[in-house]
Protein backbone atom coordinates (compact mmCIF):
# COMPACT_ATOMS: atom_id res chain seq x y z
CA UNK A 1 0.00 0.00 0.00
CA UNK A 2 1.25 3.45 -0.90
CA UNK A 3 1.75 6.33 1.47
CA UNK A 4 -1.52 8.12 2.34
CA UNK A 5 -0.23 11.49 1.09
CA UNK A 6 0.68 10.01 -2.28
CA UNK A 7 -2.68 8.28 -2.55
CA UNK A 8 -4.45 11.57 -1.79
CA UNK A 9 -2.35 13.42 -4.35
CA UNK A 10 -3.09 10.79 -7.00
CA UNK A 11 -6.84 10.96 -6.30
CA UNK A 12 -6.99 14.75 -6.39
CA UNK A 13 -4.80 14.96 -9.50
CA UNK A 14 -6.99 12.44 -11.30
CA UNK A 15 -10.22 14.23 -10.30
CA UNK A 16 -9.04 17.80 -10.99
CA UNK A 17 -6.89 17.25 -14.06
CA UNK A 18 -7.04 13.91 -15.78
CA UNK A 19 -10.77 13.18 -15.45
CA UNK A 20 -11.90 16.79 -15.86
CA UNK A 21 -10.46 17.48 -19.31
CA UNK A 22 -10.05 15.78 -22.66
CA UNK A 23 -6.43 16.04 -23.75
CA UNK A 24 -5.08 15.57 -27.25
CA UNK A 25 -1.41 16.19 -26.51
CA UNK A 26 0.89 15.60 -23.56
CA UNK A 27 1.87 19.29 -23.60
CA UNK A 28 -1.74 20.16 -22.72
CA UNK A 29 -1.49 17.97 -19.62
CA UNK A 30 1.84 19.53 -18.67
CA UNK A 31 0.51 23.08 -19.08
CA UNK A 32 -2.63 22.49 -17.03
CA UNK A 33 -0.60 20.68 -14.38
CA UNK A 34 1.81 23.62 -14.11
CA UNK A 35 -1.10 26.06 -13.76
CA UNK A 36 -2.74 23.90 -11.10
CA UNK A 37 0.52 23.56 -9.16
CA UNK A 38 1.03 27.33 -9.23
CA UNK A 39 -2.50 27.93 -7.99
CA UNK A 40 -2.18 25.34 -5.20
CA UNK A 41 1.28 26.43 -4.08
CA UNK A 42 0.83 30.20 -4.33
CA UNK A 43 -2.77 31.40 -4.54
CA UNK A 44 -5.03 28.87 -2.80
CA UNK A 45 -5.72 29.34 0.95
CA UNK A 46 -4.64 26.34 3.02
CA UNK A 47 -6.47 25.30 6.15
CA UNK A 48 -3.18 24.23 7.74
CA UNK A 49 -1.92 27.82 7.29
CA UNK A 50 -4.94 29.36 9.04
CA UNK A 51 -6.66 29.87 5.68
CA UNK A 52 -3.83 31.96 4.30
CA UNK A 53 -2.21 31.42 0.94
CA UNK A 54 1.38 30.17 1.18
CA UNK A 55 2.60 33.60 0.04
CA UNK A 56 0.51 35.37 2.70
CA UNK A 57 1.79 32.96 5.35
CA UNK A 58 5.42 33.55 4.30
CA UNK A 59 4.94 37.32 4.52
CA UNK A 60 3.35 37.00 7.96
CA UNK A 61 6.28 34.86 9.14
CA UNK A 62 8.75 37.34 7.68
CA UNK A 63 7.07 40.29 9.41
CA UNK A 64 7.01 38.37 12.70
CA UNK A 65 10.74 37.65 12.44
CA UNK A 66 11.52 41.31 11.71
CA UNK A 67 9.40 42.47 14.64
CA UNK A 68 11.28 40.17 17.03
Amino acid sequence: MQNGCIERFNRIYRECILDAYLFYELDQVRQLTAERMDEYNNRRPHESLNNLTPNEWKMKQFKTQIAN
